[in-house]
């Protein structure tokens, strides 16, 4: 089954209602602060804060990877030290 194609009325529909869009657009952003007070306080308030909260989260995410690196690095070394001594031998693999 074929795709629908747009008529000729809705493309000028979706042409019309894209160029309003833009312009209400470029009305919004189109605001400009009267003096440099206003300025700063919007470029403060548009900085993102680091809370108590978010660190928790952070110092979560950093144990919980060095934990998980740290047995990875065990397991590789314990392994190692396995085959070195010849406890299991694989075939194919010599140390």
């Amino acid at each position: 089954m074929g795709r629908k194609r747009k008529t000729y009325k809705e493309k000028i529909v979706s042409d019309l209602r894209r160029k309003v869009y833009s312009l209400e657009s470029v009305n919004t952003h189109s605001f400009v602060p009267e003096n440099k007070n206003s300025s700063s306080i919007a470029t403060l308030q548009n900085q993102v804060r680091f809370d108590q909260n978010q660190s928790t989260f952070v110092l979560f995410d950093i144990k919980k990877t060095s934990i998980l690196t740290a047995s990875i690095i065990a397991i590789q070394i314990i392994l190692f030290l396995i085959l070195k001594n010849n406890i299991v031998s694989i075939p194919g693999i010599s140390y």
